[in-house]
């Protein structure tokens, strides 16, 4: 027997052999032998182009010198022939040739038609008309050119501590809330104490974020409007007395306080104006029944110490609904699950079923956001009463529809019975953006904590500004102020803890009396509130004023935006916007 060393070794002498022989005989391979180049040589013939007459005439000399002696027999006979002449055939001069009796046999064999081929003006017009509506409504839908135009994008993370919009922070001590008024129910973002074990880095960057205005230089204004002095207060008085006795509605005017805030800067010509609602603390208001529905996502994006937090804050949010109330709740991943297919009265019967129902909630499956509220907008809420929707997520889709552009879009037009939605989410991974847009294009507003250990805490609180609904489908009719100024333009439903505040602009030249008609519903009711106030008299504002008008119209230039595209006029508006009230936005070069 061999050694190992010696097997290896003849091994190798072996195979070292026959790689030799192989290479030695490989060009005798046929398929070798096919790769190498063959020594037949080329044939190459002489073509002649000529002009179409000099070659028609040829043609037509059969005899003549250049004309070929004999038809080819075969291929092989014309190959051989390599120093005739060979003539490219015109199409163009032959003669058109049409069958015999076309027109008649095309008569005979027509088909018969149910319709006629005239022009109908009807047909015609709604055939524009839609082609109009294609080209407006649908013409930039997948056209994606934000991070062309934009810088940064929408979908940015923030770094840690960031706040839910801006770059810069203000230099001055105080920072002033510009996403609503404050009140003792309204709810504030907490600073961010780390995030638990399982979460990913930062949020996504928001429209914009708050409490980062600043003071700039006002740029100049329009060309403005024809100056009209008005000095008699008499006629105004009049038309409120005569409103009162023509409406048709309820007044609350002994109810509700109306209180106006006006501000002209010292550089600027037209001023602006802060309108707000509010409860008057010795009225007794009546409280409208609501309808409330909570939407949990509980798809493997959120972490199961997450979802158990929000678990929590939903079961004490549902302490606050009262007998009157209704609610369900919705419980999403890929697909939606209900916890009944209709509302519940808020009895404790129903409460503590739907604690049982939400207790033991996994974290799992996919997240489909839009499947999970679109049945639930399309559902109308009962006459005269808020219908609240409450989205509890990150906003983050993995499946569906999962553009959030489109989302926006398409659940703001889903949403033709006018709920709110008022969207919550915890931690640094909310896709801030998307529920930020929701809900301001629906009469919501957008709460995130950045410590998911306070989700809990901070829902109720966040819950408990929409407990007491007074006044809903609000609408304002403002006299001969320019309605086109007035922001936020979808008016919010009146709660007793969320007041209504409105922002606009004026002429103090022209405008000197502020007339407002404020109209909504209380059940099967129709409310009216009629306020008048001189302008002049008016309580004296701050710059504050100027800066939230400016960031009220830039949130509706970016909520167009998201609607219609980046044009360039609405990009446009918003850098003016950025320099004059030095708003920072993620469209702000």
């Amino acid at each position: 027997m061999f050694s190992r060393r010696a097997t290896l070794f003849y091994s190798v002498v072996i195979a070292a052999l026959l790689y030799a022989a192989l290479f030695y005989t490989a060009p005798d391979i046929v398929l070798l032998r096919a790769a190498l180049p063959t020594d037949e040589s080329l044939r190459y013939f002489n073509v002649e182009l000529r002009e179409p007459e000099t070659a028609a005439q040829l043609r037509r000399e059969d005899e003549g010198p250049m004309a070929l002696a004999t038809r080819p027999g075969s291929v092989s006979d014309l190959l051989h022939r390599e120093d005739e002449t060979l003539f490219l055939d015109d199409p163009l001069e032959e003669s058109a040739v049409a069958p015999e009796d076309l027109a008649e046999r095309l008569a005979q064999d027509a088909p018969e038609r149910q319709y006629d081929f005239e022009q109908s003006e009807d047909v015609l017009a709604r055939v524009d008309a839609r082609i109009l509506e294609i080209t407006e409504k649908d013409a930039r839908r997948d056209i994606e050119v934000t991070r062309r135009l934009v810088r940064p994008s929408s979908d940015r993370i923030l770094p840690e501590g960031a706040t839910p919009a801006l770059r810069d922070i203000l230099p001055e001590p105080e920072r002033v809330n510009v996403l609503y008024e404050p009140t003792a129910g309204t709810f504030a973002p907490t600073a961010p104490d780390g995030a638990a074990p399982g979460e990913e880095a930062e949020p996504e960057r928001p429209p914009f974020e708050e409490n980062v205005l600043s003071p700039v230089e006002a740029e100049a204004e329009v060309p403005p409007l024809p100056v009209e002095d008005v000095v008699d207060r008499a006629p105004v008085a009049r038309a409120v007395e005569q409103a009162r006795a023509e409406s048709k509605f309820t007044f609350m005017d002994d109810l509700v306080e109306v209180r106006l805030d006006a501000y002209t800067p010292p550089d600027e010509r037209l001023g602006y104006y802060r309108l707000r609602l509010l409860p008057k603390t010795s009225a007794s208001l009546e409280v409208l029944p609501k309808d409330v529905t909570f939407i949990i996502d509980a798809s493997r994006s959120i972490v199961q110490h997450k979802l158990n937090n929000t678990v929590k804050g939903v079961s004490d949010a549902l302490d606050m609904l009262r007998p009157e109330d209704r609610f369900n709740i919705v419980v999403f991943r890929d697909s939606p699950a209900m916890l009944s297919p209709e509302a519940l009265p808020a009895t404790p019967e129903n409460r503590d079923a739907a604690r049982r129902y939400i207790a033991d909630l996994r974290s799992d499956g996919e997240t489909d956001v839009y499947k999970a509220i679109q049945p639930v907008v399309e559902t109308p809420p009962r006459e005269g009463a808020p219908g609240i929707v409450v989205v509890l997520s990150d906003g983050r889709p993995t499946t569906g529809l999962r553009d959030g552009r489109m989302i926006i879009n398409s659940l703001t037009a889903d949403n033709r019975q006018r709920n709110s939605i008022f969207a919550f989410g915890g931690g640094r991974t909310v896709n801030r953006y998307l529920l930020d847009l929701l809900s301001y294009r629906n009469k919501g507003e957008t709460g995130i904590v950045s410590d998911i250990d306070d989700i809990d805490n901070r829902l109720p609180v966040f819950f408990s500004q929409l407990r007491d609904p007074l006044l809903v489908d609000l609408s304002a009719e403002l006299g001969r102020l320019d309605e086109q100024q007035l922001f936020p333009r979808d008016i919010p439903d009146f709660y007793r803890d969320r007041p209504v505040t409105l922002y606009g602009r004026f002429d103090p030249q022209r405008d000197k009396d502020f007339f407002v008609r404020i109209t909504g519903r209380a059940g099967a009711g129709e409310k009216e509130i009629v306020f008048r106030e001189n302008l002049a008299e008016a309580e004296t504002g701050d710059v504050n004023i100027a800066r939230n008008w400016g960031f009220q119209k830039s949130y509706h230039i970016i909520g167009e935006i998201s609607r219609l595209g980046e044009k360039p006029e609405l990009l446009d508006q918003l850098q003016g916007l950025a320099a004059r009230y030095n708003i920072r936005t993620t469209y702000t070069e």
